[in-house]
């Protein structure tokens, strides 16, 4: 569990720092792949379903790093949804072990973090998003990228595009993946028929 004097002299750190100096303190960096990720992830997931129980619809390993042998940022992405009714149950749980950073009303998403810290990223690095279970676009497009070769090289090329053009800018780095992420989410729900409808 975080300590809660630590999670706020933590915060409190980061929150006066200005946008320019988070930059600097957390750099956009792009890595090649490792191995480790999954092991990561089996852990985290671990720790998450301890927490949360049989709240918990569905929970998945998203982002680059559940791509295999994409070049990615060193940080482990966790989707966890879970029905609407135990949302604010689930954020309250999680708060105990992670930092939330926001809530998005629509469609809701709840953002946590761990491994961010005042002096910089600790060695593990993870965010987890919390949303209304149902038909996760994540899930289209880690399969469209894993499964398409010239996907693939189309998405690396343009993160690392991103990456030189962005100037340490997350918000233009993401910003600027958003056309690409449409239209492959766009043909991942039709080559795979909403396999991950849980509404269906």
């Amino acid at each position: 569990m975080v300590d809660e004097e630590y999670k706020k002299v933590i915060m409190k750190k980061l929150e006066d720092l200005t946008i320019e100096e988070l930059y600097e303190l957390f750099p956009i960096s792009i890595e090649d792949f490792s191995n480790e990720y999954k092991s990561m992830y089996v852990h985290k997931e671990k720790e998450v379903k301890d927490l949360l129980g049989d709240t918990i619809q569905r929970i998945s390993h998203i982002g680059s790093t559940a791509i295999k042998d994409m070049p990615s940022k060193p940080i482990v992405d966790i989707l966890v949804e879970v029905e609407e009714t135990d949302l604010i149950q689930c954020v309250s749980k999680l708060e105990d072990d992670w930092i939330l950073m926001g809530i998005r009303k629509e469609p809701y998403k709840a953002s946590f973090n761990q491994g961010y810290l005042i002096t910089g990223y600790a060695d593990e690095v993870y965010h987890l998003h919390l949303v209304v279970a149902g038909n996760p676009d994540e899930l289209y497009f880690r399969d469209m990228i894993n499964d398409n070769p010239e996907l693939f090289e189309e998405y690396l090329s343009l993160k690392l595009k991103l990456l030189s053009s962005c100037e340490g800018d997350r918000e233009l780095y993401t910003s600027g993946k958003s056309d690409f992420v449409k239209r492959v989410l766009e043909e991942g729900k039709k080559a795979y028929n909403n396999r991950y409808n849980l509404r269906s």
